[in-house]
């Protein structure tokens, strides 16, 4: 989604420059443009001066975090994450067993410090 579709579900829409919108936020009551709105190369940003969080506008709106960033940007962040997921897989890079870990501390580790109550 665009900021231009975004923009066409909100009211008291007020253009403020190129890529850059004021409106009242539909997360909570408002009687005046509050929120901020802004077209990136890749996401559209929101910001409510009120302190609205973004995923509480995005569901009032009807629409998922997921919906302001363009697809092509989706796609390429799901393929990172899958190939991070695979090289993973293929080095055996996994989270170790606490008793695992502990082994794998050098022979001459020591305690830094002993208590006595």
């Amino acid at each position: 989604m665009n900021a231009a579709e975004l923009v066409t579900r909100l009211e008291g829409v007020r253009e403020r420059g190129p890529g850059k919108w004021s409106a009242r936020c539909p997360a909570h009551e408002d009687r005046g443009p509050s929120l901020s709105v802004l077209e990136t190369e890749d996401r559209v940003l929101m910001h409510c001066f009120a302190g609205c969080y973004p995923a509480d506008i995005c569901s009032a709106l009807g629409i998922s975090l997921r919906d302001l960033f363009r697809d092509d940007v989706r796609r390429r962040r799901n393929d990172e994450v899958d190939d991070e997921m695979k090289r993973r897989m293929e080095h055996g890079s996994r989270k170790r067993a606490p008793a695992e870990r502990a082994e794998a501390l050098p022979a001459h580790s020591a305690p830094i410090a002993a208590f006595s109550f």
